[in-house]
């Protein structure tokens, strides 16, 4: 992996863990801001849903101005948005510094995976797109845990303030390494009227069908997983800490089978890992929702991150080449309806939780999740 790959994988570790950060403090945020847990989760919809609005833009400004560009001057503006949630006196202010820095922190993963698209084959590419993700994933597994013990030991405000000067380190760090690469990146030389591209990328059916398939995944998988500890605080009473760890069961399991890729590619049967999967990553879901000891929750975590990004490694790979002229359009494409199902999914969650209970809500979305596994193998042929 070159540097530029390297620091990409570095700048996915930090998204990682500035998204899954709010998770864990949920319960004390509720209680900073006087609200229910279900209320405070909105900070969660806002972020997914302004990270969607961000793609949509950065899409575009990567494919016409250089995805590596862009990406340095979002990770700089990141670094403010996080370091103003800090301030926040308020669950609507926090909700607005939440909304900006899912807009300056949307780009770096999505034009990442653009440029290895334009700079890596297709017969390495999973294995690639599985290194770089490698980053992400780690800051997935790590994000809960360092927000629950910053949040334990010197309140929730220290997280972002971590996030925001380690989004300010990279800044620097991107700046200095990448900028002799600006000037030959591949770019395009169409409109950048994102309507216009959008519309051309939705035309692709493989560019419509993968897009849908990952708002879906997103959907029922997130909607799970931002209550998965609240729910273990509501049933066990654990200490921030202690759930973040739990919580970072998801991103070790996920470590496992991006470190195990190379057996994958070897097997070379996509349709049939979507499957198994998603019916890995749901059944363990449905195990989490009934368990009745905090560590067998924590346990089955590693069996979700491991079937989830058996799924999401093959969606990813087939966002790669459903638009391959314009890249950074169509990767924006598949991360606008990805993160547009997380938010929705946490959202209609949080009602059902408030409606039904956390039991059988998060046993329903796992057995929705192993369903998109079933389909994704019966209709692989529409990814192509």
């Amino acid at each position: 992996m070159n540097r530029t790959l390297l620091l990409l994988s570095v700048t996915g570790a930090a998204t990682g863990m500035a998204t899954r950060a709010v998770e864990p403090m949920l319960p004390m945020l509720a209680g900073e801001f006087a609200v229910t847990v279900p209320v405070m989760a909105h900070v969660i919809t806002v972020f997914a849903l302004s990270y969607g609005v961000g793609q949509f833009i950065c899409g575009p400004l990567g494919d016409r101005y250089g995805k590596l560009l862009v990406t340095t001057i979002t990770l700089a503006l990141s670094s403010l948005m996080l370091l103003g949630c800090a301030t926040a006196s308020d669950l609507i202010p926090l909700g607005v510094w939440r909304a900006a820095a899912g807009l300056a922190t949307s780009a770096s993963f999505v034009l990442g995976m653009a440029y290895i698209g334009d700079t890596v084959t297709v017969e390495r590419r999973q294995t690639v797109i599985a290194q770089y993700v490698i980053g992400n994933v780690l800051g997935h597994a790590f994000g809960p845990m360092v927000a629950g013990l910053v949040a334990d030991a010197w309140g929730w405000r220290a997280t972002f303030v971590f996030h925001g000067i380690s989004y300010g380190l990279i800044a620097c760090a991107f700046f200095a390494i990448t900028r002799t690469e600006w000037r030959g990146e591949r770019r395009s030389k169409g409109s950048i009227n994102p309507i216009s591209r959008y519309a051309e990328v939705w035309k692709i059916s493989a560019a419509r069908h993968v897009s849908m398939a990952a708002m879906v995944e997103a959907f029922f998988f997130f909607g799970c997983f931002a209550f998965v500890g609240p729910m273990l605080k509501d049933r066990f009473d654990l200490p921030l800490t202690l759930i973040g760890v739990a919580l970072a069961g998801f991103g070790l399991g996920g470590l496992i089978f991006n470190m195990s890729i190379r057996w994958f590619v070897r097997w070379n049967n996509p349709a049939l890992q979507a499957l198994l999967g998603g019916l890995l990553c749901g059944s363990m879901y449905v195990v989490v929702a009934l368990s009745t000891v905090w560590q067998l929750s924590a346990l089955c975590m590693l069996g979700v991150g491991f079937g989830f990004y058996m799924m999401h490694n093959i969606l990813q790979l087939r966002g790669t080449e459903a638009a391959p002229q314009s890249r950074g359009v169509g990767l924006a494409l598949f991360g606008i309806t990805w993160t547009s199902g997380q938010g929705l999914g946490v959202f209609a969650m949080g009602a059902g939780i408030t409606a039904f209970g956390f039991t059988p809500m998060i046993a329903a979305f796992g057995v929705c999740f192993a369903l998109l596994g079933i389909w994704m193998r019966a209709n692989y042929h529409r990814l192509l």
